[in-house]
């Protein structure tokens, strides 16, 4: 039809196309006459006017062909107090995670490690024990810091980094604050004054966390980069919220040329329980920091090894001797 139209506007007098081009000249006029009573009505004291009700020359409000796309109205700004769209999930918690840690002036790498270690950032789980939310409370110690419901996120983790805090100044140090959040703080304390083992659960606990064993943190506050793997906080943290579900890899430790290999198991946190078994038992291992490595023999590569290292067989075998004379069980090899 829109060919049939054309071709009747291209057959008319020139008497009428002579109007219609007319027609189309006034259409600038037109414009201007329709801006200018636009303006008119926005003027002070024309607000009370009644609107103009003459309907709109659809041919002048809409040309024949669409503007240049340089001159078309940008799309309005959006207002500066717009709050940006809320985060959710995984991303959520980051954020409130790092909230929290800098409200509490802790490190937020090591408190992400922490929530993760105890709720994989979870904010419904529950322990078989009856910890329960993301910081993973009993109800006593929720009561005790005036949280009303643990399994509030924003609440539990601002809750939380504040009793980490108190813990940290309390015990010294971070590994001995991880060993009171999970243990307790009577058995941090006593651990603290007189040594003395701690739980399977709590050895590992804070090995995972904070790379040291309990015993180092004992005896002293070790340098530590907790630093999560990303260009920001909340890129690493998301970074280790992606591995849920998967196989937990263990990075890559630096070893020492030659390791005194203390203990074997099927994974790591089998090799860190036993580990603190013997740091319980055999004070050689005071103060040592263990590794851990899978062997470089195909036949072995399904076990984890804790080794403590050193830069010498004569001082790998030094060690060894004198940890089989308290008795335990070792073997020297080159890493």
């Amino acid at each position: 039809m829109r060919a049939r139209r054309r071709s009747s506007r291209r057959g008319r007098p020139l008497a009428k196309r002579g109007a219609a081009s007319y027609r189309a000249a006034m259409r600038p006029a037109a414009r201007l006459m329709l801006v200018l009573l636009l303006v008119a009505g926005a003027l002070p004291g024309r607000a009370n006017e009644p609107a103009a009700t003459a309907p709109v020359d659809l041919a002048i409000a809409t040309p024949d062909a669409a503007p240049d796309a340089r001159l078309a109205a940008p799309p309005p700004p959006r207002p500066a107090s717009a709050a940006p769209a809320p985060l959710s999930g995984d991303a959520r918690v980051c954020e409130m995670i790092e909230a929290s840690a800098k409200a509490a002036a802790i490190d937020p790498h090591f408190f992400a490690r922490l929530i993760w270690r105890e709720s994989l950032f979870d904010p419904a789980a529950v322990s078989p024990k009856g910890a329960q939310g993301i910081a993973q409370f009993i109800p006593s110690t929720a009561a005790l810091r005036g949280l009303e419901d643990p399994f509030d996120a924003a609440r539990a983790l601002g809750a939380s980094a504040l009793y980490l805090a108190d813990l940290t100044r309390a015990y010294g140090n971070i590994g001995l604050a991880a060993v009171a959040y999970n243990g307790g703080e009577a058995r941090a304390a006593r651990y603290k004054a007189e040594g003395g083992a701690l739980p399977d659960e709590t050895l590992a606990y804070v090995e995972a966390i904070t790379g040291h064993g309990a015993g180092e943190w004992r005896l002293d506050s070790p340098k530590v980069d907790l630093t999560l793997r990303g260009e920001t906080f909340q890129a690493g943290c998301l970074a280790l919220a992606a591995t849920r579900g998967k196989a937990q890899a263990t990075p890559a430790e630096p070893l020492r040329a030659w390791g005194v290999i203390i203990a074997t198991n099927r994974n790591r946190d089998g090799a860190t329980r036993q580990v603190g078994r013997l740091r319980n038992r055999l004070a050689a291992l005071e103060g040592e920091r263990i590794s851990y490595s899978r062997p470089k023999r195909l036949g072995s590569r399904g076990l984890v090894m804790a080794q403590v290292g050193r830069d010498t067989r004569a001082e790998a075998e030094s060690f060894c001797a004198r940890y089989r004379a308290q008795g335990g069980d070792c073997v020297v090899l080159r890493n």
